[in-house]
């Protein structure tokens, strides 16, 4: 599926998600948290809480893996899954503007494969080539949101700063043709560029508040994201992800 496609899928699945959230009736941001018109009850600004999520991505390489410093071949599509968790913080500015600022730590696991073919004596040689990416990181994202009508559905925009901590790579080769003298072997000698420390990945979400009592309320949603700077400091490794998360406030009054 080409990067166009992808985007094309996403924009239609982000608006069947509006229209459907649109047609629910509820309070305002501060839900129906007075009970009685005898004690007034002040909503409130500022909330503190938790965050997790998963995340789908696909992988865009341009980028040479080297044995004893020898190109033998380039990555370029591959796929990845991320889990994150941390905390959040969402403060509104009026009843339908608010601002959230969080910090998390996420583990990104990532795979390319790349076929090779060389014409022999014996016939086409034919390997696979992978990589295989475990990445852990510290995430810093702000963001913007807008809630649509009088519903508790938001819709926004942020930037999330990515901080690298750690990164294990594993470099293999696959036997597919019968004339290959091995099965699989592991490339211990092999490098791609090095990463870069940070990047920047600007966002786009949708989420519905739930109310869970006075104070608290949770806030599924959803996020696509590609990052601006690369993976790499040398050569390109980008990513368009999926994200689905969950992030439970609780008001701090």
């Amino acid at each position: 599926m080409s990067l166009t496609n992808i985007i094309k899928y996403y924009k239609s699945l982000l608006i069947l998600l509006i229209l459907c959230f649109s047609v629910i009736n509820s309070f305002s941001q501060g839900f129906d948290w007075q009970k009685d018109s005898r004690m007034p009850y002040k909503i409130p600004e500022f909330y503190l809480g938790l965050q997790a999520g998963y995340i789908s991505i696909n992988e865009y390489g341009d980028f040479n893996l080297k044995e004893d410093f020898i190109e033998c071949c380039k990555f370029q599509d591959g796929d990845g899954k991320s889990y994150y968790f941390g905390i959040t913080s969402e403060y509104w500015y009026d009843a339908f503007t608010s601002f959230n600022f969080g910090i998390s730590y996420i583990i990104n696991n990532s795979n390319f494969i790349i076929r090779t073919i060389v014409p022999t004596r014996n016939g086409d040689f034919i390997t696979d080539y992978g990589l295989n990416s475990k990445i852990s990181a510290s995430e810093i994202d702000i963001a913007i949101n807008r809630r649509l009508s009088n519903t508790h559905l938001k819709y926004g925009f942020g930037l999330t700063t990515t901080i690298l901590i750690q990164a294990d790579k594993e470099y293999t080769e696959q036997a597919i043709s019968n004339n290959v003298p091995f099965e699989k072997r592991i490339i211990s000698n092999g490098k791609i560029s090095d990463l870069n420390e940070i990047i920047l990945s600007p966002y786009l979400n949708i989420s519905y508040d739930l109310d869970l009592g006075i104070g608290y309320y949770a806030s599924p949603n959803l996020h696509l994201s590609y990052n601006i700077i690369d993976l790499l400091k040398n050569e390109s490794w980008k990513r368009f992800s999926i994200g689905l998360g969950i992030k439970i406030y609780r008001s701090l009054k």
